[in-house]
């Protein structure tokens, strides 16, 4: 129980901080899309919480990667080319970091499915597999 409640916070938290930065890209961000950018976030967080396994495994794991990697670029990118703007960092903080996130926890949904999909659903080897 508590992985699907990790989960949703964990989403919300991405979901409306995603929202924020959607705004840039030229979506409508006004009125309640934030805090309905956030439910949503926390119903995939949750549910991906609750199926467990694989498939939360490669989601979390693909998330924390590629958002450290785009908030890694949004932060000192920004930094390198003009050292005296100090609202550099913040593009890594506010924008980099939650798309990153987002877009990392979705190639890990897929990744995760396509993975699992190929393995019996008892857990059992197939014919002919060594065990890993």
């Amino acid at each position: 129980m508590k992985w699907v409640q990790l989960g949703a916070l964990a989403g919300f938290s991405v979901g409306f901080l995603a929202s924020f930065s959607l705004g840039f890209l030229g979506v409508n961000t006004e009125g309640y899309t934030p805090l309905l950018c956030g439910v949503l976030g926390a119903h995939f967080g949750g549910w991906v919480g609750w199926h467990g396994g694989l498939l939360a495994r490669w989601c979390a794991t693909t998330a924390v990667i590629v958002g450290a990697i785009s908030f890694s670029a949004g932060f000192f990118i920004p930094m390198l080319h003009h050292p005296d703007f100090p609202q550099g960092p913040l593009l890594g903080i506010f924008f980099a970091l939650p798309l990153g996130a987002m877009a990392g926890a979705l190639l890990g949904l897929v990744l995760g499915a396509l993975l699992e999909s190929g393995q019996p659903a008892d857990g059992t080897q197939r014919q002919g597999e060594r065990p890993v």
